[in-house]
């Protein structure tokens, strides 16, 4: 039987050219990348996310992390970026050359995708396609069931471990061969479309390209650029302020220990967190800029808890009628 690894995104391109294998007698081991620019999409940990994709598809996945090497890799992408800072083509060939360790170290004799020709203007254009396999060095060795018929035959074909006859030639954006084929294949429950990496969206742009610039010690704070309202104060600080309790919520979680935890008493408002410089004009700023979003009126002292590496002080300002969005990112 012949044994492939898969390269799973959740969407329904996936699925359905992970089930047309398996009708074809091949043992498919799907694999998941994530990073915290294209985080696990359905559930927050890797085993909910696992749990989640064998309940609904029947899916046994496996998942692995690459946001060391994706950080790597997007602050000097060899084929540059997209509208923003997504540089699709070398993260795809990052996650196919990770493919192929594991095609190698398990034994299978491919890689297959849900890739169509022509439906992403970055990276599957059919010399995008082509350029992928070069660069990821696995010439031949990368089945796109889905467009199989459009492109060269893989290794796998050519030695008749899968049937070229009985894969598809779709084309294009459109989703209806991909549906009827659902219906065929039984898949009862299929994903629907999604954007997935954060490295698409204007906003996670700008304030990714802000932290690349200035300083930045950990992939926490990487992490933090999803969520809150983000202001730089000056080169060496920055300020970061929930937006609901949610966020606050995750605020908390992904605080790294250096950062100042900021946090008003008494009044109902956003927890903080403050990176750099923590004391003199800039701390006052941070705190006025924080005293804006709680529940207080205008010319009432504000009183705030800051909290870092286990020690913490109480501080008050005059919540006063500023324009912050100068310092917004």
């Amino acid at each position: 039987m012949a044994k492939c690894i898969h390269l799973f995104s959740d969407g329904l391109d996936s699925l359905v050219s992970l089930k047309l294998l398996e009708s074809l007698g091949v043992e498919v081991l799907p694999v998941r990348f994530f990073s915290v620019f294209f985080p696990l999409r359905h559930r927050r940990t890797v085993d909910e996310t696992k749990a989640f994709i064998r309940e609904r598809y029947g899916v046994e996945l496996t998942c692995i992390d690459l946001t060391a090497e994706a950080v790597e890799m997007v602050k000097s992408p060899k084929f540059g970026f997209g509208s923003y800072m997504n540089p699709c083509i070398d993260c795809k060939i990052m996650m196919f050359k990770k493919a192929g360790e594991l095609m190698r170290s398990s034994g299978a004799d491919f890689i297959s995708t849900g890739e169509v020709v022509g439906q992403r203007p970055m990276t599957q254009f059919y010399r995008t396609l082509l350029l992928l396999e070069r660069e990821s060095g696995l010439v031949g060795y990368i089945l796109r069931p889905l467009s199989a018929k459009l492109l060269p035959q893989t290794v796998a074909e050519q030695k008749g471990l899968v049937d070229r006859g009985k894969l598809q030639d779709i084309r294009g954006r459109s989703r209806r061969r991909q549906l009827m084929l659902a219906k065929e294949l039984k898949i009862k429950e299929y994903p629907q479309p999604a954007g997935g990496c954060l490295l698409t969206d204007e906003n996670y742009s700008r304030r990714l390209k802000d932290l690349l610039i200035h300083k930045y010690r950990s992939i926490a704070e990487i992490g933090l650029l999803r969520i809150g309202r983000h202001f730089r104060l000056n080169r060496e600080t920055k300020l970061v302020v929930g937006r609901d309790e949610s966020e606050n919520r995750i605020l908390d979680e992904l605080r790294p220990d250096y950062a100042v935890r900021v946090e008003p008493i008494g009044v109902m408002g956003p927890t903080a967190l403050l990176f750099g410089e923590t004391d003199g004009e800039t701390l006052a700023w941070a705190l006025k800029i924080t005293a804006g979003y709680c529940d207080s009126p205008y010319g009432v002292p504000v009183p705030f808890k800051l909290e870092r590496g286990g020690e913490s002080r109480e501080i008050s300002v005059v919540k006063e009628k500023t324009n912050p969005e100068e310092y917004r990112i």
